[in-house]
């Protein structure tokens, strides 16, 4: 049997590697014995918290979802799409493959709703929503003396990340391409997909007149961010570290930010890393900080696996799922 390797199975198996050398570099360079007491020692009420806080987040972005669904006229219950999005975490986390856990769940509702454009709308509208409001959290740092001091291009680096963030909304929302329309691919398969693109794009740019639901889920991402770092808060009081909510409302979103940066699997190492370089300017020792950040990838990988059993038990087509959601295999996709 001949085993053909892709060059995308090269690129998920470096960014793997690479992650997981950064996590090693991480243990060698702490004391693994303060690491176990820290761990082997949580407040275990605290620790039941910081499970419990991030399923609450999950809530709040299915929430987000189903408001751009629903004004898409695509009806799902509330508990369908959160199984689903549990279902995307375990994409995400647990299985090796450039198949993103949200192209997975958009499929999976594609084939429930039907309409393939407006799902993919819907899906990118949640995620950029959340990204609206991470960005727009992220001058909270200029508040903290330590932050400043530590990194003096700090508003250079801020200022970059929300000027390149205000060009892509520019690229979404805008007109201006619309010139680009009339260049339709010779092919088939191509031009089958850049008509679904072009319609997928045309749905989002609507939203611009639908000013009540932007708002409301960008509050609600607002809202998903104020939960994620209380879940960074009490972690760090189960190892027993008291830290400044504000500061950590400060470096939660760079570290989530930084690990959207494709050079691992899902942050890993790259997160946590963040987490040991940030608190250590908070006066932390990295033994505690590494600590909280292995707490809060386990709880992420507790996730991920609850959502592994939702995927077994789901009973519409998974098979169809796995089998027709594969990177390069354009022909199989919904969008042609």
């Amino acid at each position: 049997m001949t085993i053909v390797f892709r060059k995308s199975h090269v690129l998920v198996a470096i960014k793997v590697i690479f992650g997981i050398a950064l996590l090693a570099a991480l243990l060698f360079s702490v004391n693994l014995r303060t690491l176990l007491d820290r761990l082997t020692s949580v407040y275990l009420p605290y620790l039941a918290i910081v499970f419990l806080l991030p399923h609450v987040a999950m809530l709040l972005s299915t929430i987000k979802w189903k408001i751009f669904l629903h004004a898409l006229a695509i009806r799902v219950p509330l508990a369908r799409l959160f199984g689903l999005y549990m279902i995307g975490t375990f994409f995400s986390n647990f299985l090796p493959t450039m198949v993103g856990g949200d192209v997975v769940k958009s499929y999976a509702l594609y084939r429930e709703a039907g309409n393939a454009s407006s799902v993919l709308a819907a899906t990118f509208l949640e995620r950029l929503m959340g990204l609206t409001a991470l960005i727009s959290i992220l001058p909270l740092s200029f508040l903290q003396p330590s932050l400043r001091e530590a990194i003096p291009m700090l508003g250079l680096i801020i200022g970059t990340v929300i000027g390149s963030y205000v060009l892509i909304l520019i690229f979404v929302f805008s007109p201006a391409l619309d010139f680009t329309r009339q260049f339709t691919p010779r092919s088939s398969i191509a031009a089958r997909i850049w008509g679904f693109l072009w319609k997928t794009h045309s749905t989002v740019r609507q939203f611009r007149k639908l000013q009540p639901q932007l708002l409301a889920s960008y509050a609600i991402s607002v809202a998903f961010y104020f939960v994620t770092v209380s879940s960074t808060w009490f972690a760090a009081l189960g190892v027993g570290i008291s830290i400044d909510f504000l500061y950590l409302a400060a470096v939660v979103p760079m570290i989530l930010l930084a690990a959207f940066i494709p050079v691992s699997l899902n942050g890993l190492g790259v997160t946590e890393t963040g987490y040991v370089i940030f608190f250590r300017l908070a006066g932390i020792p990295a033994e505690d900080a590494l600590a909280i950040a292995l707490i809060l990838r386990t709880r992420l990988l507790i996730t991920a696996f609850i959502g592994g059993v939702i995927f077994l038990t789901y009973k519409s087509r998974r098979r169809s799922v796995l089998k027709e959601v594969k990177l390069g295999e354009a022909e199989k996709s919904p969008i042609v």
